[in-house]
């Protein structure tokens, strides 16, 4: 699940950095915004930095056990889904541009 959640937020860093870039969407997320209107590196490299997070635990996950704890499954498999739902959105403005 670590590996899919990198993988999903550097897609959605790419597609938000674009969609960002061409004035065809808004960032929703008031901290990632702030980080664009400062300059859209600072953007690129936290939303980057997130991905290289998630795959340093996975890459740990036989290490670090509470990885297998119930209630971080659980929040793993709720970001999934806010990351599928936020790429279908990206979809929609790519599709319609």
């Amino acid at each position: 699940m670590l590996l899919l959640l990198a993988i999903l937020n550097a897609l959605d860093c790419l597609c938000t950095y674009f969609g960002l870039s061409l004035h065809h969407i808004q960032e929703g997320n008031p901290l990632m915004a702030a980080l664009w209107n400062q300059h859209p590196f600072l953007f690129l490299l936290i939303k980057m930095l997130l991905s290289i997070c998630l795959l340093y635990l996975y890459a740990q996950r036989t290490r670090i056990p509470i990885l297998s704890n119930f209630s971080i499954r659980f929040l793993m498999y709720g970001a999934f889904v806010l990351y599928i739902s936020i790429l279908f959105m990206h979809s929609l403005w790519i599709f319609a541009a």
